[in-house]
């Protein structure tokens, strides 16, 4: 037979009024800077092991390889699987007053707003649209080529 052991008065927790008990302050989340969100990407487009570029992802991203029927809506672990295609083009350059990429926001308008990189060595380029309120990568262009693009 088991014995259960009865609480006498004194044993009993008495529930605290909700005045009495500490609160803790949670800690106010990170908010990312679109500084932040651009330093991430010139590091990790520059880099093989793109992982942590994930954190800087809305939930889907439009990722497009330009000129080839690739692709879609992806996971932001799609996307840096995918962003292997412009490895050959290490190292990229994200300097916005760069000439080249002066000229691809010019002339092709949809870039306007963008965050451009493009190779050092040879022609791909990179490009990032960044959410102007949550400062999230929310679109994601690839090419082999930036000449690929409206440069007349």
């Amino acid at each position: 037979m088991k014995l259960i052991p009865q609480k006498n008065e004194e044993q009993q927790v008495k529930p605290t009024s909700p005045q009495k008990q500490k609160r803790e302050a949670s800690p106010a989340p990170h908010i990312i800077t679109r500084e932040e969100t651009e330093a991430a990407i010139i590091k990790y487009t520059n880099s093989t092991d793109r992982t942590n570029l994930e954190s800087y992802m809305v939930n889907k991203v439009p990722f497009i390889l330009y000129a080839t029927d690739c692709c879609q809506l992806m996971t932001p672990k799609e996307v840096v699987i995918q962003m292997d295609y412009i490895n050959e083009g290490m190292p990229f350059t994200f300097d916005q007053k760069n000439p080249t990429i002066l000229n691809l926001k010019a002339k092709n308008p949809q870039f306007s707003d963008t965050f451009i990189g493009i190779s050092q060595t040879q022609q791909q380029a990179a490009i990032f649209t960044i959410n102007t309120k949550t400062n999230l990568i929310e679109s994601i262009q690839l090419s082999v080529s930036w000449k690929l693009y409206n440069q007349k």
